[in-house]
């Protein structure tokens, strides 16, 4: 049984039809991948990433995996939508060989992405990055939410072009070295 949006629990593991079309594979991590995604309905795009239940099985990991769909569960219903620079999560479900996770996809990429490409940041992008990272971080800290893997890849940008007034910094809170209270 695992946690989705506003405290539901998801058990149903029968082959579902899921209103999310893979558009493009964004990546390959560790447990799973990563695709763009749109919706069949509202034609709206988001990321789902897929983990494979197997390997999470094997790896005894199905407690990392509930804890942090527990964390962005939360941090998404108690600030209003979620919080400007904290990934957002919009679904959760299982299929018979996955747990779908479903956020907000950001079309910049990743902040190690963005440095690896362009090189050094001007001081006018950093200062506005700095600021949206401490206020994702004061977050974290508020709801006793540990980000032990906190680095430039799981910093994500909202926009293509990061000089863009509109592009928004946002933590990915994911994977095993996400640790938060007790009370989570």
């Amino acid at each position: 049984m695992i946690p989705g949006p506003s405290g539901r629990n998801r058990t149903d593991t029968r082959a579902i039809r899921s209103p999310w079309l893979n558009v493009e594979r964004l990546g390959r991590g560790q447990y799973g991948t990563v695709f763009r995604v749109l919706h069949a309905e509202t034609r709206k795009y988001a990321a789902r990433k897929m983990i494979a239940k197997e390997r999470v099985r094997l790896e005894n990991r199905e407690a990392a995996v509930r804890k942090e769909i527990s964390i962005l569960d939360k941090l998404t219903a108690r600030y209003e939508n979620g919080h400007p620079n904290i990934l957002r999560l919009i679904e959760v479900f299982e299929s018979r060989e996955f747990i779908h996770i479903v956020t907000e996809v950001c079309d910049g990429g990743d902040l190690q992405t963005l440095l690896t490409t362009r090189g050094p940041l001007g001081e006018h992008l950093c200062r506005r990055f700095m600021k949206q990272l401490a206020a994702g971080l004061q977050v974290l800290r508020y709801e006793a939410i540990v980000h032990r893997d906190l680095k430039p890849a799981n910093l994500l940008l909202t926009h293509a072009d990061p000089e863009s007034p509109s592009c928004q910094l946002k933590i990915a809170v994911s994977g095993p070295r996400v640790a938060g209270s007790s009370a989570l």
